[in-house]
C-alpha cells in the first residue's frame, strides 16, 4: 500500500497523535508534513509551517533536541543555535494552565493529573517551561516542575498593564516532568 503524498493527511495524522500524546508517532508524521509542506500550504498557513510546531513540540517532548532545533528553525523561531544539548533560552515568563478542563483537539486524552490552575512559568524553549510561581497541592505540580506546553493561546491572564497588556495563556499539554 502507498503512503499519502499529501501535506494535509500527515498534518492531520501528526495532529491525532499530538491530540493522543503518542509523541514518537507525532514526530515521525509532522517531519514527513514538513517535508511536503508546499507553497499551496505556505499560502493558506500565512508562510507559517503548523507541521513544524508540532514536530517541535514532539521532539521537546522525546527530549529529541536536535530535531526540536530544527523544527523551531523550519518554523522560524531564531535564537536556539544547533546542538543535541536541551534547549535552554530565555523566552521570558508566561501563564500557563495546569490539567486544562477541556480538550483543545478533537480525540485529545485528557490527563487526570490534579486540579485546573494557572501558574506562571519561565519559558526554557518554544514548547517546555519551568514553573516559577507556587501551584496548589490540589494541582498535582509544583515549584520549578518542568511543562511541555504547546504555546497556542487557550486565553487570557490580566498583567500589570491593563486589558491591553493581557499575556497568552496557553494550556499544558501533558508530558510533565518531576
Amino acid at each position: 500500500m502507498a503512503a499519502p503524498t499529501a501535506f494535509a493527511a500527515w498534518f492531520e495524522a501528526g495532529l491525532h497523535a499530538k491530540a493522543r500524546r503518542d509523541w514518537t508517532r507525532c514526530r515521525a508524521w509532522n517531519a514527513r508534513a514538513l517535508e511536503l509542506f508546499g507553497e499551496a500550504e505556505r499560502h493558506e498557513f500565512d508562510g507559517a509551517n503548523p507541521a513544524a510546531w508540532n514536530l517541535g513540540i514532539a521532539a521537546t517532548a522525546l527530549g529529541d533536541w536536535a530535531s526540536a532545533r530544527r523544527a523551531w528553525t523550519a518554523y522560524g523561531i531564531t535564537g536556539i543555535g544547533d546542538g543535541v544539548e536541551e534547549i535552554d533560552v530565555d523566552f521570558g515568563m508566561a501563564p500557563i494552565r495546569l490539567n486544562p478542563d477541556r480538550a483543545s483537539l478533537a480525540l485529545e486524552v485528557q490527563p487526570a493529573y490534579g486540579n485546573t490552575e494557572v501558574v506562571w512559568c519561565w519559558r526554557r524553549s518554544p514548547a517546555h517551561a519551568v514553573i516559577a510561581s507556587v501551584p496548589l497541592p490540589e494541582s498535582g505540580h509544583r515549584f520549578r516542575d518542568v511543562l511541555l506546553h504547546d504555546g497556542e493561546p487557550k486565553g487570557t491572564r490580566p498583567s500589570a498593564e491593563g486589558a491591553s497588556g493581557e499575556p497568552p495563556e496557553p494550556d499544558a499539554c501533558g508530558g510533565e516532568e518531576r
